[in-house]
């Protein structure tokens, strides 16, 4: 009578386990989600200084894709505070201690125009990490005023870009024309420096460009005398001249507002940098970040060239 019993409750069991198990994996799965949303949400977030201003140029859109990618690689939540263009530094280190709320945020990221509200706000904060993005100084990591400092890579994006502007020249080009009609129009905001024109020389000379003229950014020119063209500084007005000749710039500009003249966007904004940077910081490194390197596609820049492209600053990216 017990073993029949036995069996009759094993029997239930089993009936029971089978009704059951196509459940347990489902219910797993929104268990281990919950247990890594509560991991995210419970650590301090990361603030992201910034103005209107660069919200309009960048685009929204834009903004929102970048925060979801840094969020994904960072692995905590990455909020924006948008204060006015020219706030002082007690209403910027106001603005931000007002974002973190009751919370001490892990990280926050200043650019450098920023950079006395930075410091006011480190030295009411010491507990935080404080990064002062695109500084003219060198890296000081964690000196006086508590604040790290973290400049964009101009060398090494000169380079790529005169490797880009190779490739977009070479594309441009008859392959009977010789290499002396293979010029390079630089439009500059300020002189480079000469570490900085061979950098971007060098870049060139691998795609035997050798014949390069510097100009400063509001310099009339004829662009149809010009290969390519690499843009350092603002030349809106330029670029609102339908020119023909492909353009390399170094601009926050949204991509999809960019001139059909533009093939190539250098992105040194803080949205680009921030992943890099805050490991860099938690980890106590200092040095220099690249920009992000944008292909625009829908530029009429056909799937081969796009590709060689995209090649080229992988391969470069993973020499330096």
């Amino acid at each position: 009578m017990l073993e029949n019993m036995d069996i009759f409750k094993g029997g239930r069991f089993l009936h029971f386990a089978k009704y059951v198990s196509p459940f347990l994996k489902p219910l797993a799965v929104v268990i281990l989600i919950g247990v890594v949303a509560l991991v995210f949400f419970s650590r301090a977030p990361i603030l992201l200084v910034t103005d209107a201003a660069f919200n309009e140029l960048y685009g929204e859109q834009r903004i929102l894709v970048r925060s979801i990618e840094t969020q994904a690689r960072l692995f905590r939540r990455v909020r924006q505070v948008i204060i006015g263009d020219e706030a002082s530094p007690d209403l910027v280190s106001i603005a931000v201690l007002s974002a973190a709320q009751e919370r001490a945020p892990f990280c926050v990221l200043f650019p450098s125009r920023y950079s006395e509200g930075a410091k006011l706000f480190s030295t009411q904060n010491p507990q935080t990490l404080v990064v002062v993005v695109g500084a003219k100084q060198a890296s000081d990591t964690k000196g006086e005023t508590g604040v790290i400092s973290v400049q964009t890579d101009v060398e090494a994006d000169l380079f790529r870009a005169g490797v880009c502007a190779a490739i977009l020249g070479k594309a441009s080009v008859a392959s009977g024309d010789n290499s002396e009609q293979r010029r390079v129009a630089v439009l500059q905001k300020t002189p480079l420096s000469q570490a900085e024109r061979t950098a971007l020389s060098d870049g060139l000379k691998e795609g035997e460009f050798s014949n390069v003229q510097y100009m400063m950014a509001n310099s009339n020119f004829i662009d149809m005398t010009f290969t390519v063209i690499v843009m350092l500084g603002p030349s809106n007005s330029l670029l609102d001249q339908h020119l023909k000749t492909p353009v390399v710039l170094f601009s926050w500009l949204d991509p999809v507002f960019a001139a059909s003249s533009v093939k190539v966007i250098f992105d040194d904004s803080l949205w680009a940098q921030a992943t890099q940077v805050v490991k860099m910081a938690a980890a106590g490194e200092d040095g220099l970040v690249p920009s992000k390197v944008i292909v625009v596609a829908q530029n009429g820049i056909d799937k081969e060239l796009e590709r060689e492209l995209k090649k080229a600053m992988r391969s470069n990216l993973q020499k330096n």
